[in-house]
């Protein structure tokens, strides 16, 4: 700092400060401009409002002292011109003139800051800088942070437009797979089903005519060969009951199966299908229905009900050699309890987690003790699901299995 008593006090960066004094009192002017050169800053001087906004135009400056009181234009016509066209530059005012209203006029008008002459001190006027460049870099700081902001909002911008336009594609490929998703498991449907008529028809053709000859020629055909009309009629049997499960399978894979909701009376779906199974069980196995009611009716879908009861006395027969299967029927207020119990040769505790899960069996391979695609408790738990009807599984090995289904009365 120099050892001028003007010199600054403060510790406030004024080298290379470009400064445009306008004031109409040259020895004030030049008291000004020997103070701030004396602080290293540059100076430039003008006597009149005109010649002040000239050389305001002509170069840039750092900051601005003005007198309010001149001819021609005066300081206020100045501040405005100034803060108008740069309204970043400090705007100091040093004026003579005493009165408030002019000081809150500069300052509306864009000054910075008001100092009244005569200058005693120019600690004020140092102060006074002090304070405006302190401003100064604190509005470029701003409008730095201002514009890596916008610089950054912009490159999010575009990370998420880029996003956007990448999750376009992919819902749009999405969409489009959807669509081929949704035509392959149709035409699977479609194919399932013109190729189960195809089976179909010739293979009904064949038990009807089996069972005609078995019937025709018992009495002159050995009995070995009898035996043989029943594995014909049972394996054709086997054959359409498979077609059924796959069919049902993929309509419930492609979500392309619809229920209906009926009335249903409960007793007359197992008497039907007690009847209906009762024609091709064993003699020594013994099925029946207990049960005092004369009806009982839920509302469900018919068809996948139909085969919930169907699949479940299916498996009981199949896997029950001797004994009986015992179907009880029971109704409360509250809902409808259906148990089929066997004495068949039951299940491992391990293995019931799992007898939901399509294609899933106790026992794997060719040579396992009995037949079957693994798909009837797959698709009665799915039924199940469809029809609000709870589902419960207890077995022994080598003692029995029981199942039970509860229905909730008028259930949708």
């Amino acid at each position: 700092m120099s050892n001028n008593p003007n010199s600054s006090k403060y510790d406030v960066p004024f080298t290379g400060l470009q400064v445009l004094i306008i004031d109409d009192d040259v020895q004030l002017c030049e008291s000004l401009k020997f103070y701030f050169e004396d602080q290293e800053s540059v100076v430039a001087v003008a006597n009149d409002g005109r010649t002040g906004i000239q050389l305001f135009l002509s170069q840039k400056f750092d900051v601005v002292v003005v007198d309010l009181n001149m001819p021609n234009i005066d300081g206020h016509q100045v501040i405005s011109y100034i803060s108008r066209n740069s309204p970043d530059t400090p705007l100091i005012v040093v004026s003579g003139t005493g009165e408030i209203d002019n000081a809150i006029r500069a300052i509306q008008l864009g000054a910075w800051d008001f100092i009244t002459k005569p200058i005693l001190n120019f600690d004020v006027l140092e102060l006074s800088l002090h304070r405006a460049l302190e401003k100064v870099q604190l509005i470029e700081e701003n409008k730095a942070y201002k514009a890596s902001l916008e610089k950054l909002v912009e490159h999010r911008t575009k990370q998420l437009e880029e996003k956007t336009r990448e999750l376009e594609r992919s819902n749009s490929e999405m969409r489009v797979a959807k669509l081929k998703a949704e035509n392959a498991d149709k035409l699977k449907t479609e194919f399932l089903s013109q190729v189960s008529h195809e089976i179909r028809t010739p293979i009904n053709s064949i038990i009807s005519f089996t069972s005609l000859i078995k019937s025709e020629a018992v009495s002159c055909v050995p009995e070995d060969l009898r035996d043989g009309f029943t594995i014909i009629e049972r394996s054709g049997e086997r054959i359409i009951r498979t077609i059924d499960l796959l069919i049902d399978m993929s309509q419930v894979i492609s979500g392309s199966y619809e229920k209906r909701i009926v009335e249903i009376d409960v007793v007359e779906v197992l008497e039907t299908l007690i009847y209906e199974h009762k024609q091709k069980i064993r003699k020594d196995l013994e099925i029946k229905l207990d049960s005092r009611l004369e009806e009982c009716c839920v509302h469900l879908d018919h068809y996948s009900f139909v085969q919930i009861l169907n699949n479940i006395i299916d498996n009981s027969i199949k896997f029950t050699s001797t004994g009986y299967i015992n179907i009880s029927l029971c109704q409360t207020d509250s809902e409808t309890i259906i148990s089929i119990k066997d004495t068949g040769i039951g299940m491992n505790e391990n293995y019931i987690k799992d007898i939901f899960t399509p294609f899933s069996q106790e026992e794997h391979g060719y040579s396992r003790s009995y037949e079957g695609n693994g798909l009837g408790m797959a698709l009665v738990k799915y039924f199940c699901d469809l029809n609000d009807i709870e589902i419960s599984i207890h077995s022994v090995k080598y003692e029995g299995t029981t199942v039970s289904l509860r229905i909730k009365s008028n259930g949708r």
